[in-house]
């Protein structure tokens, strides 16, 4: 689902249910313990008061900042996306799915389909030394330069480099643990609610222990994952595209089976039974 589609459900959702007030145009600066409350500061000088803040504002938040103190550290990867019309590659596609991996030595493209089988999600993926970066600043929303990003595929196969020459030059971003993140908050404030207790904190422990590893789990496995797919990753080094192609088969038809196998549901249900017998 493409993420604005995504947003507008949510945002529909909550303004049919008036379950919450959406305030735009909010930069949150700061935030002050009061006791049993917490003041949050805004970039327009006003003020507003919560029981909880969530910080949901991004690898560069100002919230996270104030609590945490580590920086990201570049990946070695660039990623361009960008969403190309399914029906402008109809005529000319040769495969049965719209769900497709193409893989190389330091550079990787994955596409699929999202918007009800309307448009394509195109992902490819770079290695670049960081010494090669030069004034490039890391942003979600940096336009791509579309020659660039087709020179570096000019080895893949015709079809491949048809669909990046479709992309759009202007800026996607996606979308993941995010969801998961939200539902188990949600169950969280609902059994908290429920529970008619006043320690909230409690709760918001238990999310942070259920979400925690598997958020961290995504992180890793994907890094480990881009290095295989791009030839990179321990035992792949040195050896031919067709000596590395067994060997990645392995490594990759497993790999997601922890994501979708999981049942978070019943993951969150054993730890919350224990905390309402504590």
């Amino acid at each position: 689902m493409l993420r604005s589609e995504f947003l507008d459900l949510l945002l529909d959702s909550i303004r049919g249910r008036n379950a919450a007030t959406l305030h735009t145009k909010k930069k949150c600066t700061r935030l002050v313990d009061i006791g049993d409350k917490v003041r949050l500061e805004f970039a327009d000088s006003t003020s507003a008061t919560a029981d909880l803040v969530i910080g949901a504002d991004g690898i560069h938040s100002s919230v996270r900042s104030q609590f945490a103190f580590d920086n990201p550290r570049y990946s070695g990867k660039i990623v361009y996306r960008g969403l190309v019309s399914i029906e402008d590659i109809q005529p000319w596609w040769h495969l049965s799915t719209y769900a497709v991996s193409w893989v190389g030595k330091d550079k990787h493209l994955l596409v699929f389909p999202i918007s009800e089988n309307k448009l394509l999600n195109v992902v490819a993926f770079v290695s670049v030394e960081e010494s090669e970066l030069g004034d490039f600043q890391e942003s979600w929303v940096a336009v791509g330069n579309m020659k660039e990003v087709v020179s570096s595929f000019q080895e893949f196969e015709p079809h491949a480099r048809r669909i990046l020459e479709l992309m759009p030059e202007r800026p996607r971003a996606g979308a993941g643990q995010a969801i998961e993140d939200g539902y188990i908050l949600g169950r969280a404030l609902q059994d908290y609610l429920k529970s008619q207790s006043d320690d909230l904190g409690r709760w918001m422990q238990a999310y942070q222990t259920l979400r925690l590893p598997r958020a961290q789990r995504a992180q890793r496995t994907s890094r480990e994952a881009g290095e295989v797919y791009e030839l990179q990753g321990e035992g792949l080094k040195g050896k031919t595209f067709d000596e590395c192609m067994p060997e990645l088969r392995n490594r990759l038809k497993d790999r997601m089976n922890w994501v979708w196998l999981e049942d978070i549901d019943v993951m969150y249900e054993k730890l919350a039974t224990e905390m309402r017998g504590q």
